[in-house]
């Protein structure tokens, strides 16, 4: 999923990213589904230079987002 997404997807997450999204996940599709989906609306907010790597600071920025979200509520 992480590998091998949707063809011609220009997003490709770096192995550091991917190991600490499996840490996060414990390696259920749902939760790596559901993350991943944050991490991509993470990238289309940032500069188009940025987009096509996602790496271990942009899993820990939505990481840190849904953390504050939980604290708020």
């Amino acid at each position: 999923m992480l590998f091998r997404s949707v063809k011609d997807f220009v997003l490709r997450y770096e192995p550091d990213a991917v190991q600490r999204i499996l840490e996060l996940t414990r390696c259920h599709p749902a939760l790596i589904q559901l993350l991943c989906s944050e991490i991509v609306m993470l990238k289309n907010q940032q500069p188009e230079v940025n987009r096509r790597s996602a790496r271990r600071e942009d899993v820990e920025a939505v990481e840190i987002g849904r953390a504050s979200c939980r604290e708020r509520v």
